[in-house]
């Protein structure tokens, strides 16, 4: 009975030590034009970022849901300050967080993840590190500014 109770534990543990997850961030172009957005980032490229245009991608937004097998990478060169084209009906997928839930711009990371977004902007729709909360929702596809109309 021990034996078995060891083993289940083991068992037990190594399932449970190899849960993953990720949270990303997203701005979505629901519209049937390609919108231009304005990404301002902190100075911190050296730091364990949320917001890497290393990592930036483009994918398609089909009924709420990304179209991983689409998925388009578009790494940046670090710049604090950049200019991207969305395509119509399409995602901007710009940070993303692992093994960590989003609460709100000003909680701790795990891991020492730092908050590096400044401000984005499409047309006259601006967010900033103050209004992020506001604009993005949660949803179980990830972290998501919808892009409002021009």
């Amino acid at each position: 009975m021990q034996h078995r109770r060891t083993i289940l534990f083991i068992l037990l543990a190594w399932l449970l030590s190899s849960c993953s997850w990720t949270v990303p961030f997203y701005v979505i172009n629901n519209s049937a034009v390609p919108r231009a957005i304005e990404i301002q980032l902190s100075k911190d490229r050296d730091s364990f970022l949320i917001f890497d245009p290393r990592h930036f991608a483009i994918l398609p937004w089909d009924s709420g849901e990304p179209d991983y097998e689409h998925l388009r990478r578009i790494p940046q060169t670090w710049r604090e300050n950049m200019k991207i084209e969305i395509p119509p009906h399409s995602a901007l997928d710009i940070g993303r967080l692992n093994n960590d839930k989003y609460d709100h711009h000003g909680q701790q990371f795990i891991n020492g993840r730092i908050f590096n977004l400044v401000r984005l902007k499409s047309g006259n729709h601006e967010v900033t590190r103050d209004t992020f909360d506001r604009h993005f929702q949660k949803t179980s596809a990830g972290i998501l500014w919808i892009l409002p109309a021009p």
